[in-house]
């Protein structure tokens, strides 16, 4: 989420060279200039035709599908014990696991977001799940 460069591009109107004010729950990101800030308060693509937005699951949901790996380096780590940090030890733990068992929580402006895959723009902390996800696609807000 920046608004400094005026060189990005909306993901909603695909106006150019305007600045991004923040991110939507489903990652995209929405113009100052082109009016999808001002049109989109509630963090959604859209009001009720984003299918990214509508379709995105929520914790619970992650958790139901897919067994979460504890975060033995921390016995006080975020989400409910499972999250990994960003540095240190916890991401060199993330990084030695197979990509198709990593997931990011990103910021999301609104809500944080569950990306599918090792990301590192807005990125909070990462989860490692038993089985490998089934899609590259898949996000849940958290």
């Amino acid at each position: 989420m920046s608004d400094d460069t005026g060189d990005d591009l909306c993901d909603l109107c695909q106006s150019s060279e305007v600045n991004v004010d923040r991110t939507t729950y489903c990652g995209k990101t929405i113009g100052i200039e082109c009016g999808c800030e001002e049109a989109n308060p509630e963090g959604t693509c859209s009001d009720k035709d984003c299918k990214d937005c509508d379709d995105n699951d929520d914790w619970d949901e992650f958790t139901k599908k897919y067994t979460l790996v504890k975060n033995h380096l921390d016995d006080n780590a975020s989400g409910d014990g499972f999250m990994f940090e960003t540095y240190g030890p916890e991401v060199e733990f993330v990084k030695d696991t197979p990509e198709e068992r990593i997931w990011t929580l990103v910021d999301g402006g609104h809500h944080g977001i569950i990306v599918a895959g090792w990301h590192y723009v807005n990125r909070l902390g990462y989860f490692i799940t038993e089985q490998p996800r089934e899609s590259d696609e898949e996000s849940y807000r958290n």
